[in-house]
């Protein structure tokens, strides 16, 4: 389960450490001196000063306190009333207890310092795998009487415009040394390049910091759909010689990068696949509809690292749900909007799915055989079923399975998939045709391909599922 704050209910109970100050914070800071503690009824603050710091928190009301914890959450508390204080003479260390009136948490700074710029550069943990066309190099070298051998990496490559609001603003990928810039090494040696593969973002109105961490949020949304994988900020900051100072960073806890030195082969969505299509889909993305968004935030959250697989498919199903809510002509039936879902895909994967049929409802197909869903189950009233009909049979599967984990009734749920490995493929499998549907939808069209259609079936047919 992902246990960010952001994602706690209103009726939870837990706590915060975090760097508590009385100006904006900007920066993750591994120094903590203070601890926030949430329940239903009351919020308080209790936070370890200096002398230094005392005669701002030596009073009995604070408007306003800002904070951040180690994972870069933000953190605005207003209306604080002084409840006691102790101090320890030894140490000259104060801790005061204070009431909470109101605590917002955000991922973007409460401060925006008016730092505008017309040009910024980010960088992704996956950056480095998913775009292809920069790779790093490896040369060989002589150097005599002290010459420096300087290393040219290829030049940005556009990808597209997009606009954001009101504004329009161009998108580019480049390579970059990550240190150093000129290079002097001893004599016939192999000099690996390192580099890292970032984006700029420019336009012609300057952009605020809270703007530009937004549209990086975005693009960090958007490269998790279009990857599969959940992403992290590396870093954001000004695209100037004379101001490089990052904008935001975060800590990075697990680096693509890292483990592959090349596009990993695992994508089946790769840059290469989108044949001059990226910069419209970004741009499609950027203006995303209400409902559009909805599917791709609860899919999203089913990507977080560490769920379970019952919360997985929860997630996958809520996206489902959530996404037909305003579509018209659409029952308010999750077993009916999963068939539409299942109906709007591509041709070619909905071929696949019917080819498979054994294995994909090989938990109904033995139910079936024994005796536990009877015909009469298939031709009921309502939303009567046809026996040959695998994609409807699918969906009903999948319906009552989050019926059964949401509710636990057995009697509404009797398609329900019981075999844990099976439920484990089958939750795989939608999150895959999720990922297809949300692209279909922001404009992708390449699905008729070979490594594409491997990828659905290894999927289906992967080894580490028993198929009997």
């Amino acid at each position: 389960m992902n246990n960010s704050p952001l994602l706690k209910k209103y009726d939870d109970t837990f706590f915060m450490e975090a760097y508590f100050s009385n100006n904006p914070v900007s920066k993750v800071t591994n120094e903590l001196n203070g601890r926030l503690e949430f329940s239903p009824n009351d919020k308080t603050l209790s936070v370890h000063i200096s002398l230094k710091e005392l005669k701002f928190w030596n009073t009995n009301h604070i408007d306003c306190v800002y904070g951040i914890n180690s994972d870069g959450i933000y953190l605005k508390l207003t209306n604080l009333i002084n409840m006691r204080s102790k101090n320890n003479s030894r140490t000259k260390q104060f801790l005061y207890t204070f009431y909470v009136n109101t605590c917002t948490l955000s991922v973007i700074p409460f401060d925006d310092s008016n730092n505008n710029t017309r040009k910024i550069d980010f960088s992704l943990t996956g950056f480095d795998t998913w775009f292809p066309i920069f790779e790093k190099r490896k040369i060989n070298y002589f150097k005599r009487g002290g010459l420096k051998l300087s290393v040219n990496l290829k030049s940005d490559h556009k990808i597209g415009s997009f606009s954001f609001g009101e504004h329009k603003f161009f998108l580019k990928v480049y390579t970059e040394l990550k240190n150093p810039s000129r290079i002097e090494e001893h004599y016939y040696r192999d000099l690996t390049i390192k580099s890292r593969v970032a984006c700029i973002i420019s336009g012609y109105s300057k952009l605020s910091n809270i703007c530009t961490i937004k549209i990086v949020k975005d693009f960090e949304k958007l490269f998790a759909v279009l990857m599969g994988q959940r992403q992290q900020i590396v870093f954001i900051r000004p695209f100037s010689k004379k101001n490089r100072k990052a904008i935001y960073t975060s800590q990075i806890t697990k680096t693509t990068s890292n483990v592959k030195k090349y596009i990993d082969p695992t994508y089946a969505f790769t840059y290469e696949t989108f044949e001059n299509t990226l910069g419209k889909i970004i741009n499609n993305f950027f203006n995303r509809t209400d409902n559009e968004n909805a599917l791709i935030t609860n899919f999203l959250m089913s990507l977080n690292e560490g769920l379970d697989l019952s919360n997985e498919l929860l997630d996958l199903c809520q996206a489902i749900d959530s996404y037909y809510e305003v579509v018209p002509n659409v029952p308010r039936n999750l077993e009916k909007r999963i068939s539409c879902f299942l109906k709007s895909l591509p041709e070619c994967i909905k071929n696949i799915l019917e080819d498979n049929r054994e294995i994909i409802l090989k938990d109904f197909l033995i139910k079936f055989r024994e005796g536990n869903i009877t015909t009469s189950d298939l031709t009921r009233k309502k939303n009567p079923l046809c026996f040959e009909d695998t994609l409807k049979i699918w969906a009903r599967c999948i319906s009552d399975t989050r019926m059964y984990l949401a509710h636990g009734n057995l009697k509404r749920s009797k398609f329900r998939i019981d075999d844990s490995v099976e439920k484990t493929r089958n939750t795989e499998l939608l999150q895959f045709l999720l990922q297809c549907f949300i692209l279909q939808k922001l404009g992708y069209s390449n699905f008729d391909r070979k490594e594409l259609k491997d990828s659905l079936i290894n999927i289906i047919t992967n080894e580490k599922y028993s198929i009997i």
